[in-house]
């Protein structure tokens, strides 16, 4: 299968959504896989787990590079005719593949993971919580499927309207 990885977030950068990327690779690796990386220009590794790493032009906000929706992911996924877009914790970047996917005919999957609205609720950030909640609804709407880490984020996903959702039970790694 050849996978096209698309993440808001990647090394040098260690948080939740690099470290299931690097997880994703590493298990896609092997079972002999074909993938690449289409991540925020913040001086990545050329390769991860054999596969090529590609950046795209970003803006810095705060520590965060955010990836900007140019014609390069198009281009890298036409490139590359993965059977699959795996968009992780999709925002600007992720928004741009799941849009390219649905132009190039490619499956797509998002994979929800960064709870935005409970971030903005929990700092008294209310007024921003209510258009975070929006642009999740945006940005899932454009996936043929969204994944979600836990039955309570499923049932926030379903009371946007969103149905085409499904349990990705992670888990926890006690090895690594």
């Amino acid at each position: 299968m050849r996978v096209a990885v698309v993440t808001e977030s990647f090394l040098p950068s260690l948080n939740g959504v690099t470290t299931s990327v690097r997880h994703v690779l590493e298990q896609l690796a092997a079972r002999g896989h074909e993938a690449i990386v289409i991540t925020p220009s913040a001086e990545s590794p050329r390769r991860y787990a054999g596969f090529a790493v590609h950046e795209v032009p970003a803006i810095g906000y705060r520590s965060f590079q955010v990836g900007m929706p140019v014609p390069q992911v198009q281009q890298l996924l036409a490139r590359f005719a993965p059977d699959v877009i795996h968009a992780a914790s999709p925002f600007l970047l992720g928004t741009a593949a799941l849009a390219a996917g649905r132009r190039l005919g490619i499956a797509t999957v998002a994979i929800y993971q960064t709870d935005v609205a409970r971030y903005a609720r929990r700092n008294r950030l209310r007024a921003l919580e209510t258009a975070a909640w929006n642009v999740v609804r945006r940005v899932h709407e454009g996936a043929d499927l969204t994944l979600a880490p836990s039955t309570a984020a499923l049932a926030d996903l379903r009371r946007l309207g969103l149905t085409r959702l499904a349990l990705w039970g992670r888990g926890v790694d006690v090895h690594g």
